[in-house]
């Protein structure tokens, strides 16, 4: 079953926000940031974990659609579901890479070495408390982002996709009753309603 577009919304809300508004905020500010407050310390290994789980939720998401695209069922489902995964993972890779740049700013290098940021999920490793972990997805999320593209623009070319023009004959065919020298059209694949259309030969 396809999930309410506005939930995977709200799935993709939730991760960035603890990725960049706690985690990221939380180790970024030092060694020294860090030893001022060790109650956070088991509260952001939480977090992270907490994150992981998001990650796992985004693959099953991608996953999913993956499935129902090469199925061609449910288009109009996916539709709004493809855009509310696409942007969430837009905003991700948009995100990381403006962090990205913050954590490389020359300013930042000049701090004190216990002022310099600590790692962190991908930087740290994987099986670190506060570390990516090993199911998350990857760093760069930019493929995925043009891959939820692609089954975007394959869906829309299955709904333009009509039917060929002998078909529009064998409807006719079919919905026509001879009566002697008349032909009677009854097609409902042609006609809303049943209004019978008679042509003398």
């Amino acid at each position: 079953m396809i999930p309410a577009a506005a939930q995977v919304h709200e799935e993709q809300q939730c991760s960035l926000e603890l990725e960049f508004e706690w985690i990221r905020q939380f180790f970024i500010q030092g060694k020294a940031h860090r030893e001022a407050l060790p109650w956070w310390h088991s509260k952001m290994d939480e977090l992270v974990f907490l994150w992981r789980q998001f990650e796992v939720l985004t693959a099953q998401r991608l996953t999913l659609l993956r499935r129902a695209a090469a199925g061609k069922v449910g288009t109009s489902e996916l539709d709004p579901f493809c855009l509310a995964l696409k942007n969430g993972l837009q905003k991700r890779a948009e995100l990381r890479e403006a962090w990205r740049q913050r954590e490389h700013d020359p300013l930042l290098k000049k701090q004190p070495a216990n002022r310099q940021p600590l790692q962190c999920l991908f930087d740290a490793p994987s099986d670190a408390p506060h570390g990516a972990g090993s199911e998350a997805l990857p760093r760069n999320v930019w493929p995925l982002v043009e891959e939820i593209s692609q089954i975007q623009l394959q869906l829309h070319e299955t709904k333009k996709v009509g039917k060929p023009w002998y078909q529009f004959v064998l409807n006719v065919y079919q919905g026509c009753a001879f009566q002697g020298g008349e032909v009677t059209c009854l097609s409902w694949t042609l006609f809303s309603q049943r209004l019978p259309m008679k042509r003398r030969w």
